[in-house]
């Protein structure tokens, strides 16, 4: 058998280091699907934040200033 053919090197791979590199690989996916949610509510939570006081900075400047 030739030493480079596909059967021999499945053989000669090292299952644990692609089961680590697996497992990181889905790790660091969770982490940045988990950030990015938490950015999205932080995003709507800042422009729900910018309409009140833009509504309270409208509300202000039509009242009579004394």
């Amino acid at each position: 058998m030739n030493p480079t053919s596909p059967a021999n090197s499945l053989a000669s791979l090292d299952w644990g280091a692609v089961a680590l590199v697996a497992v990181l690989a889905l790790a660091l996916l969770g982490a940045l699907v988990l950030f990015l949610r938490q950015n999205r509510k932080d995003l709507e939570s800042l422009e729900e934040t910018i309409e009140e006081e833009r509504a309270e900075d409208g509300e202000a400047a039509d009242r009579p200033r004394p």
